[in-house]
């Protein structure tokens, strides 16, 4: 049987962030944030490019770790590493947006739980 070197679909998944003020992030974290969010996925697009195009397959880009309308903890971590920084500290010129956005990462009541979500999509799909 032949090797076959077909590609047909290709995710790129990857995504970093750093908490905080841009006026708080040094250059070099900037240059890793950018690297891996923005830089990685043209790299590994263009490594797989040839392979795609002969397939006729798909590139899907995943731009966020944002977890949507699902419960997910990650809000409530970010909250509390941004909470536990300097610059939001009492006094800091940031400290009262942060605390805004703490409250809202806090806030899950808006969220549905991915159960009833994954069936509601399904629902749809199938009808």
């Amino acid at each position: 049987m032949a090797e076959s070197k077909a590609c047909t679909g290709l995710v790129n998944n990857a995504g970093i962030v750093t908490l905080g003020p841009m006026t708080e992030i040094e250059e070099d974290e900037l240059n890793w944030i950018l690297d891996v969010n923005l830089v990685g996925v043209f790299r590994v697009t263009k490594a797989f490019a040839p392979l795609i195009i002969e397939s006729k397959g798909r590139i899907s880009n995943i731009s966020s770790i944002n977890p949507g309308n699902y419960r997910s903890k990650i809000g409530i971590r970010e909250a509390i590493t941004l909470a536990e920084q300097p610059y939001a500290q009492a006094g800091s010129p940031y400290a009262e947006a942060i605390a805004s956005h703490i409250e809202y990462l806090s806030d899950r009541s808006m969220y549905k739980e991915p159960d009833g979500r994954s069936a509601e999509l399904l629902k749809k799909w199938r009808s």
